[in-house]
């Protein structure tokens, strides 16, 4: 009984904690680009990833 009662527990909580997630990535990682939460989008265009120099 143990095990199947901290599945269902555990199960819930995941699955809680994944749509908190999911629904905060949807609000900051928009089509246009990235909102930084004070209403400002950082245009796509403008980021830019930059390879890692090796040292």
């Amino acid at each position: 009984m143990v095990p199947v009662l901290g599945a269902v527990v555990g199960g819930a909580f995941d699955t809680t904690s994944t749509l908190a997630i999911a629904s905060l990535a949807k609000k900051t990682f928009l089509e246009d680009g990235v909102a930084i939460g004070d209403g400002t989008v950082i245009d796509k265009k403008v980021l830019e990833v930059v390879p890692e120099e090796n040292n």
